[in-house]
């Protein structure tokens, strides 16, 4: 009887350590915040956390478990999404094995955004998905108060303008370029490149103007002589407040 020992403590222990290592990996995905599934090169399910449980419960309309979507393909379950962006880009990257990120308006919920972050390998694709309902919501915020701020900048009978205290024009309205003689705000921004020599009728007033500006922050009602293109003068009168970065 001839007998060979071979030393398998570390084989035994990785085998020891993978359950452990796959139980601490799922309570990472159940824990967070994202919709995370993930499917293998057929498109079945193989993969779906508590997050995405949800979702996909309130996208059908009924409690369908875990159980019933593992190993179910995803255009199967989802047969609307097929041919849309969304079905573009796993594609995509499944194909390139290359990441890839995608943010879409939910098709089920108009209202509703999300950023898609997915992660190709040879098993499949792994994929994220993050509310970005709020953020966008405060785009659309912002985007609607600068439009409303253009309008009224545009449309105002006063000339308004932001200029650096060296006098140099950063914007300026239609009602400014009319006032100092010019065809419109582009061809002020461009002729006009020193305030206190090109506008001012008296450049002491330009450096008393910025004075008051640097002193108190802000100048209301200052009155002074202002050239025009055409070299004819005109009584204006200014009010201005510092902008600090």
């Amino acid at each position: 009887l001839s007998v060979y020992f071979q030393d398998i403590t570390e084989r035994k222990r990785a085998e020891q350590a993978l359950p452990e290592s796959s139980r601490r990996l799922e309570n990472i995905l159940e824990s967070i915040s994202d919709i995370f599934y993930a499917v293998d090169r057929e498109w079945h399910f193989t993969y779906i956390n508590e997050r995405a449980l949800r979702r996909f419960q309130r996208v059908k309309g009924e409690e369908i478990t875990r159980e019933e979507l593992l190993g179910k393909s995803v255009w199967e379950v989802f047969p609307e999404t097929v041919g849309s962006a969304v079905y573009q880009k796993y594609h995509e990257a499944l194909r390139e094995q290359e990441p890839a990120q995608l943010e879409v308006c939910s098709p089920y919920f108009p209202d509703e955004w999300f950023v898609m972050h997915i992660y190709p390998s040879e098993e499949g694709l792994s994929i994220y998905h993050r509310d970005i309902t709020g953020r966008k919501r405060a785009e659309e915020r912002l985007k609607m108060t600068e439009e409303k701020y253009r309008s009224l900048f545009e449309n105002a009978v006063e000339g308004i303008f932001q200029t650096t205290l060296d006098g140099r024009l950063l914007t300026a309205n239609s009602a400014l370029a009319c006032i100092a003689g010019y065809e419109s705000a582009e061809e002020l921004i461009a002729n006009v490149s020193d305030l206190s020599r090109q506008i001012y009728a008296s450049p002491e007033d330009r450096v008393e103007f910025v004075r008051q500006v640097r002193q108190h922050g802000a100048v209301t009602d200052f009155e002074h002589l202002a050239c025009r293109k055409d070299g004819t003068l005109t009584w204006v009168s200014t009010s201005a407040r510092a902008i600090r970065h």
